[in-house]
């Protein structure tokens, strides 16, 4: 019989970490990414496959431990692909992930930057992507993708504002209700959650997955007018928890601009506010923000 070479693990050697987080190693002159690795590191993984064209692999075994590597405290440490810097000490973490962004920059010419860290570690995450779809077994399931893409449930977030965590049981509760129009596994819709940065006022904002992950299609997957239309019915699962204030948005399809479903919630939310002026940076729910505020 012929073995399959990615059920075969291999030991690697990591020799930096990329903007995101993920480990960069080398088998046989090819590039393998690793989430949870750290430089110098010597690991055995095992092969994922390709994930547009480049090989991914998963840590098994660490072989040789950076000396800033820690145990994690959270739950779904080592599944969930929310934290790509839980693993390693605090400290550290702010110079590994201002070198993984400067790049050559860093490592070639010696840039080194004054780095300032944000007077929160936890709960300051102010916009998340989570995404929704069934598992195999027809269950509706929302969290965030591990690294083989499939969907680790999440109740407990250290790193999202509590008032992102309230949103989850109405959407989830809401999801059950319209499991029969939910898509099934690899073509998950993304749901950004978004806070505004000074105040309780939240935003939900619904989108088809990107093209390339939607796995056996041909075409762009949207959002289909059934479940266009239930997704106004969230606004009762979201008042019944007392989150009145919320703006539903969806994008039919992946490159259109967010709709309102619902005419309540914000115009607009506050992305970042610096008193000492008075400023405000604000933005209409569903755009774009920085995750940390602060």
């Amino acid at each position: 019989t012929n073995k399959n070479p990615l059920d075969s693990p291999v030991e690697l050697t990591v020799e930096k970490l990329l903007p995101g987080g993920q480990g960069l190693a080398r088998l046989n002159g090819e590039v393998i990414l690793l989430p949870d690795a750290l430089p110098e590191e010597a690991v055995r993984a095992k092969m994922l496959g390709k994930i547009k064209g480049v090989k991914r692999g998963r840590i098994q075994e660490v072989l040789k431990s950076s000396i800033f590597r820690r145990r994690p405290d959270c739950p779904w440490a080592g599944r969930c692909g929310g934290c790509d810097f839980i693993h390693v000490e605090p400290g550290e973490a702010l110079s590994l992930k201002a070198e993984a962004a400067l790049g050559d920059l860093s490592r070639n010419y010696g840039l080194r930057p004054s780095l300032v860290e944000s007077p929160r570690r936890e709960r300051y995450r102010s916009r998340v992507t989570l995404h929704l779809a069934l598992s195999s077994e027809s269950r509706p399931r929302l969290g965030f993708f591990d690294a083989d893409r499939n969907i680790i449930e999440i109740n407990d977030c250290r790193l999202m504002a509590p008032e992102l965590e309230a949103l989850l049981p109405p959407i989830r509760a809401w999801a059950n209700v319209n499991k029969k129009l939910l898509p099934g596994p690899g073509r998950e819709i993304e749901i950004a959650v978004m806070k505004d940065a000074v105040g309780s006022d939240t935003a939900v904002c619904f989108s088809p997955p990107p093209a390339d992950l939607v796995r056996g299609k041909t075409k762009e997957y949207r959002l289909g007018d059934d479940l266009m239309a239930a997704l106004n019915g969230l606004s009762t699962f979201l008042e019944a928890q007392g989150l009145k204030e919320t703006a539903i948005l969806a994008r039919p399809g992946r490159n259109a601009a967010p709709q309102r479903l619902f005419s309540g919630g914000p115009a607009f939310l506050t992305a970042a506010y610096w008193p000492e002026w008075d400023l405000s940076l604000k933005v209409r729910p569903g755009g774009f923000t920085q995750v940390n505020p602060e």
